[in-house]
């Protein structure tokens, strides 16, 4: 049998739309993963092969957590890790609080504000941030960065 590779956006991201202005923007970890096995549910793929980074491997993780009979294998490469909510009311030391500077600075109407004026630019500024080993080029992103101009993002 052969295998079929499915590789989703994120709610929000590409050609994905929500289907009703009052549908909350959501990004909470375990919304995520839901919307794959909803996705499985509608394609009738009991169970599967799962890789994903970043985000992709948090959702991922909640997968294999929550529906251990829908996870054949997974890969799981450089990303968050399922969050505590209680063990996320505990300060890091201020090196590891700095990498998460853009966090702050968007849950403030400032950052909100800056975000959408400068969407193009914050994105490829993570991706550095992120990745400083990675040397890609300006097409690189630019195929990806298309995916942040969608209007639920």
């Amino acid at each position: 049998a052969g295998y079929r590779v499915i590789a989703p956006y994120l709610r929000g991201y590409g050609t994905t739309r929500f289907l009703s202005a009052d549908t909350p923007r959501n990004g909470q970890q375990a919304v995520v993963a839901v919307d794959i096995i909803a996705l499985m549910d509608a394609l009738k793929i009991d169970k599967a092969i799962f890789g994903g980074f970043d985000w992709g491997a948090r959702t991922v993780n909640i997968i294999a957590a929550l529906w251990p009979e829908r996870c054949k294998a997974m890969v799981s490469v450089s990303g968050y890790l399922i969050g505590s909510q209680e063990a996320n009311r505990t300060p890091l030391p201020p090196k590891a609080e700095q990498a998460w500077w853009y966090q702050f600075y968007f849950a403030t109407e400032r950052g909100a504000a800056g975000y959408e004026a400068n969407r193009h630019d914050f994105n490829k500024l993570i991706w550095h941030t992120a990745s400083p080993k990675w040397n890609f080029d300006d097409a690189t992103f630019e195929r990806s960065a298309q995916s942040f101009n969608n209007p639920d993002h």
